[in-house]
């Protein structure tokens, strides 16, 4: 809840009950989410856990190419003592696109 011992005992009976209840609600809900959640995948249970399925899901690939711009920066500075400390800010240039480049040429 985050009331401080000192917090705590300023509250009166009223509040304190409030603040218990909710924090009874708030258990119980992730109680229920946990549940109903795979440990895994965090998908339904039932659904991802049901031998049913298990020839049932069908995995695709995308790439992220903002993900591979950074890994592409990462490999250029592989031999950087600091490398894991590096923070890798990417940003979008316009002019680089596939679409910009077919339009000059």
């Amino acid at each position: 809840m985050g009331l401080t011992m000192s917090q705590w005992d300023d509250l009166d009976e009223h509040d304190r009950a409030w603040a218990l209840g909710l924090d009874v609600a708030d258990a119980q809900l992730n109680v229920e989410d946990a549940e109903g959640k795979c440990p895994a995948c965090g998908g339904p249970k039932a659904e991802c856990q049901d031998p049913d399925n298990q020839h049932a899901y069908v995995a695709t690939f995308k790439r992220c190419y903002r993900s591979r711009a950074i890994e592409e920066a990462r490999r250029t500075r592989k031999n950087d003592p600091d490398l894991g400390s590096l923070l890798i800010a990417v940003h979008l240039d316009p002019t680089k696109k596939k679409s910009a480049r077919a339009r000059k040429g």
